[in-house]
C-alpha cells in the first residue's frame, strides 16, 4: 500500500497493536488495537489487515507517531514486552501486601 509513510507498516502496527499474551507469556492469536477494536493475528503472518484497519481508523497515524517520537521523554519505549509484564507482576505483588491506611 502507498501510503507516503516514512514508517514500515511493522513498525505502525507495532505501534497501534498490542499483543495479547497467555499465563506463560507467550501471544495469543489476538491483537488490540488501541481503539479497543480486537483483531486475530495468525501467527507468523504479515500484518497488512491490521494496517487497513490504522488507514481506515487512523487516518492521521503519521502525525500521531511522529508527535510520539518527538515527545517521547519516558524510558517505557525501551522495555520490552516480557519485562513490562514482570514489573507490572511485581508492582501488582508488592503493592497487594501493603496496608491500607
Amino acid at each position: 500500500m502507498a501510503t507516503g509513510s516514512p514508517f514500515s507498516t511493522r513498525k505502525v502496527c507495532g505501534y497501534f497493536y498490542k499483543l495479547v499474551l497467555d499465563d506463560q507469556d507467550v501471544p495469543k492469536e489476538h491483537v488490540f488495537c488501541r481503539c479497543n477494536v480486537v483483531h486475530t493475528q495468525v501467527p507468523k503472518t504479515d500484518c497488512s489487515n491490521h494496517f487497513s484497519h490504522v488507514l481506515e481508523r487512523h487516518p492521521d497515524f503519521m502525525e500521531i507517531m511522529v508527535a510520539s517520537e518527538t515527545n517521547n521523554t519516558t524510558l517505557v519505549s525501551f522495555i520490552d514486552q516480557k519485562l513490562q509484564t514482570i514489573l507490572c507482576r511485581l508492582k501488582r505483588t508488592t503493592g497487594s501486601n501493603l496496608p491500607y491506611s
